[in-house]
């Protein structure tokens, strides 16, 4: 069985958080492999689990500092700079 990857960048310290809401959203039990979340596709779907995501980052404050992308069932969650670091 095939499975979804969250790559979480430098989000980290929020993986019980993001597991525990998306286990609650999506009805599937991630497993924590390292610094990244394996879902099940349990016929989930790669931009079911974006939407999600976004919301998770908006309900936190951090929406407008990261940005999701989507790769063959990889989603990866990027951080981009602010102005102050590109100076």
């Amino acid at each position: 069985m095939s499975s979804l990857k969250i790559k979480l960048g430098d989000l980290k310290a929020k993986n019980g958080d993001l597991m525990e809401y998306l286990e609650k959203k999506l009805s599937v039990k991630g497993q924590l492999v390292g610094d990244d979340i394996d879902l099940p596709d349990s016929g989930l779907n790669a931009s079911t689990v974006k939407t999600y995501l976004k919301k998770f980052l908006h309900a936190n404050g951090m929406r407008k500092n990261h940005r999701i992308f989507v790769n063959k069932g990889v989603l990866k969650i990027a951080t981009l700079e602010t102005e102050d670091e590109v100076k």
